[in-house]
């Protein structure tokens, strides 16, 4: 799979997984603050309404819990953002050496072959074969 990929495509993949794993570690993290969010609300209904907002101003809780959950969906978003970024970089860098590869593999073919293969049949061939491997690696 990575056959045509070089030290910086490597790199780039290696970083993307880093980053893939990274928010699925996040992921839960968004449960847990639901579950914050629920047990305040329910402490606020056990303890009255009147009471809780005298004390706390309107659920400072709450608000503080919203903005963590902010943070989480900023970082979530940086997270995805690097792992799609990369891997797709590193897919079209190793699709650009798989087209010439298959280039060099084609013009190394006798002149019967292209008596047999058509010009349109060659170059549509060339794009969906490549566009499947590219698709494999980055997406």
């Amino acid at each position: 799979m990575f056959r045509f990929a070089d030290s910086c495509d490597m790199c780039l993949f290696w970083v993307s997984c880093f980053f893939s794993g990274l928010s699925g570690l996040l992921m839960p993290m968004g449960a847990v603050l639901i579950g914050l969010v629920i047990d305040a609300f329910c402490k606020m209904d056990a303890e009255g309404l009147d009471r809780v907002m005298k004390q706390t101003m309107g659920g400072d809780d709450i608000m503080i819990i919203g903005a963590v959950f902010g943070v989480l969906g900023l970082v979530l978003f940086v997270c995805y953002l690097f792992m799609m970024g990369c891997m797709t970089v590193s897919a079209h860098r190793q699709h650009f050496k798989i087209k010439q590869a298959y280039m060099a593999a084609v013009m190394r073919q006798d002149i019967s072959w292209f008596d047999k293969t058509t010009a349109g049949e060659l170059q549509s061939r060339i794009v969906a074969d490549t566009i499947h491997i590219q698709e494999a690696l980055g997406n």
